[in-house]
């Protein structure tokens, strides 16, 4: 820690560096490492509540793995997949950084007991002719430099008829997070900056990530606020992105469905127009769906605050522009610590 954080800098990041960038902050903490696996019951606990989500979400049902080939790209620890070795499936592992890969070969073989593929390699440049019934890839492309390129490759890794099961950070979710984030690098000139005060500003936010993922606090910093690349898609880009590489949406959670009756249900146009008024409704809708708010009688009572949300996200980048390149701190943190929401 205590290099200085230049916006430039992590603005620019290619597909050369931006591997090697991402890694240097996992390095001190990896974003795998949860507190699921301390005992045998929480494990197991962790393990049935993937069986639950997989088949009342995904409507996969766990028997649907066995035997299966399955390749996780970006595996970290390997405790997030590690539920496909449980399953039955034959796992290959793809995992660049050198902790997070030794983790799982120890884990999968000490604690699991389970066979599998290891591979240390960058995602981008892990190859082979070896088609694949399941891709894995969770919470990883967002953090690389091209995720459209990500998508494509993994299209190619698939068997005829296989599933690719991707979880990527979402645009409208993410706001919030991406403003603090910006917060952060304006007020501070190093990571130890960064560090101390996410911590004074943004201790809700972590100690609900602490709760509902089960990782540390010093995990959840560098995860969410050292991190020098999120790249966030909306749900229309990454069916863009399925469309152009041949991939049927089978299904998602939340589930896609509850978005598209949103337009549908309020907007007159179709969204498959992708006219400017229908993509802002399909905007406004997908926040709405975010938020977990299916209520159509919330819909119509909040319709004009939701559109007065969107106008003000399509407006942070000049917002961002226009902020002042020093801010007070001892100022600033008053007021946040005033503000009540």
């Amino acid at each position: 820690m205590g290099k200085s954080v230049n916006i430039s800098k992590i603005k620019k990041l290619t597909s050369v560096n931006t591997t090697k960038e991402v890694n240097k902050i996992y390095k001190v903490h990896t974003p795998s490492l949860y507190k699921y696996i301390q005992n045998k019951k929480t494990f197991e606990n962790f393990i049935k509540e993937k069986e639950k989500f997989f088949l009342n979400r995904l409507k996969l049902p766990t028997s649907i793995f066995k035997n299966k080939e399955v390749l996780d790209l970006g595996s970290g620890t390997g405790i997030n997949s590690s539920c496909f070795a449980i399953w039955g499936a034959k796992l290959t592992l793809v995992e660049y950084d050198k902790f997070s890969f030794s983790f799982s070969k120890n884990f999968y073989k000490k604690t699991l007991r389970k066979k599998a593929t290891f591979i240390n390699s960058d995602i981008f440049l892990f190859k082979t002719k070896k088609k694949f019934d399941f891709v894995h890839c969770n919470g990883v492309l967002h953090h690389t430099s091209n995720t459209k390129l990500g998508i494509k490759m993994i299209s190619g890794f698939l068997k005829k008829g296989g599933f690719f099961i991707f979880c990527n950070s979402n645009t409208s979710a993410y706001f919030q997070r991406h403003l603090q984030r910006f917060t952060l690098f304006k007020i501070t000139k190093n990571n130890d900056d960064i560090y101390k005060y996410s911590k004074l500003l943004f201790s809700e936010n972590i100690r609900r990530a602490k709760k509902f993922g089960q990782r540390s606090t010093d995990s959840i910093i560098y995860d969410n606020y050292l991190n020098p690349k999120i790249d966030t898609c909306s749900y229309e880009e990454i069916l863009k992105l399925f469309k152009k590489n041949k991939l049927n949406l089978y299904n998602s959670h939340p589930p896609y469905k509850e978005v598209i009756d949103l337009v549908s249900n309020n907007i007159s146009t179709q969204f498959y127009n992708h006219s400017q008024q229908n993509l802002q409704s399909f905007s406004i809708a997908e926040t709405k769906w975010l938020m977990n708010k299916y209520d159509e009688r919330y819909y119509d009572k909040n319709l004009k605050f939701l559109i007065k949300m969107k106008k003000e996200q399509d407006t942070f980048l000049n917002l961002m522009n226009n902020m002042p390149q020093k801010l007070d701190i001892n100022k600033f943190i008053k007021k946040i610590k005033n503000y009540r929401y």
